[in-house]
């Protein structure tokens, strides 16, 4: 059997809960993106980059025709240490853009960088059936090049691209193998502590997920056509710990993707689409959230 690449980095993000909130919550800053181990060399080492579109409207009468789109490239590496520890690193490029009638503003530059160690909790296969557990917990730390800490009077506290804080991320995984079917269930949780320049602590967020992978193999490469599901939730944000109106929600997606993989490099391509949202009390609309990804082993 061909030793294949997939993450999942599509398959769970952090949401935008307002319209004030970081591009780092948009694209969860790696809380989604520890590697599930889907494959064999995939389990080892690999460095990649993953692409993820959003956007998201304000719904009037709070506003009209005002709507922020958040683009975000992350670098992704990962070494393995043994047989069950894994080391991880994720840092985000992000460009968001707020547009209205009165105005139309853009900003760009590093978000936080996130470090994940992960572990093996078990790792058992028995003739085509193989069972993968692991657990993964890590920092994201305050290494954005805007932050609400840094925010000046002609700067859209919507843009920035960090939270201006040092955050706790946390995420469990199952694999269930058979034959060329995989099923992989997945849970998430990121604690978020105060900005000290600010005061404005971002409400936790939570995810789960789940996806079924079908392989069909080729000479040269193996396609991957996949569905996923998933939900996230955000608590209210708070600001010197008096709770921000216009905060919170949840958000539930369906979706689907396909990978192309080789022994050595994998691209995909996915798409989810919002099925049931409460976003900032209905203030606030997610469309249809698109994903690339190209991943190379070492």
């Amino acid at each position: 059997m061909k030793m294949l690449i997939r993450t999942a980095l599509c398959a769970v993000a952090g949401i935008c809960m307002s319209i004030n909130a970081r591009a780092c919550d948009i694209c969860g800053c790696a809380i989604g993106n520890n590697n599930p181990y889907l494959f064999p060399n995939a389990s080892r080492r690999f460095v990649g980059v993953a692409y993820y579109h959003r956007f998201y409207r304000l719904q009037p009468p709070h506003a009209a025709h005002a709507s922020m789109r958040s683009e975000n490239l992350l670098l992704n590496a990962q070494v393995s240490l043994g047989g069950r520890f894994r080391l991880q690193a994720v840092l985000p490029y992000i460009v968001n853009r707020y547009t209205s009638d009165s105005r139309a503003e853009t900003k760009s530059g590093l978000g936080d960088l996130s470090l994940l160690i992960g572990y093996n909790l078990l790792n058992k296969k028995t003739g085509a059936t193989g069972h993968l557990a692991t657990i993964t917990a890590g920092l994201k730390l305050n290494t954005a090049s805007s932050t609400p800490g840094l925010v000046s009077s002609t700067d859209a506290l919507e843009l920035q691209t960090g939270s201006g804080s040092t955050d706790y991320l946390v995420a469990g995984t199952y694999r269930l193998t058979q034959a060329n079917w995989i099923l992989l269930l997945q849970g998430n949780y990121r604690y978020n502590t105060q900005d000290k320049k600010s005061g404005l602590r971002f409400g936790d967020a939570a995810s789960a997920s789940v996806a079924l992978y079908r392989k069909i193999p080729f000479s040269l490469f193996t396609l991957i056509p996949y569905a996923t599901g998933s939900t996230e939730r955000r608590m209210d944000d708070a600001r010197n710990h008096v709770l921000t109106t216009g905060s919170g929600g949840h958000i539930s997606l369906a979706g689907a993707g396909l990978d192309l993989n080789t022994r050595r490099l994998a691209f995909g391509i996915s798409c989810q689409v919002p099925v049931s949202q409460s976003l900032a009390g209905g203030i606030i609309r997610e469309a249809a959230r698109f994903n690339a990804h190209a991943f190379f082993t070492l």
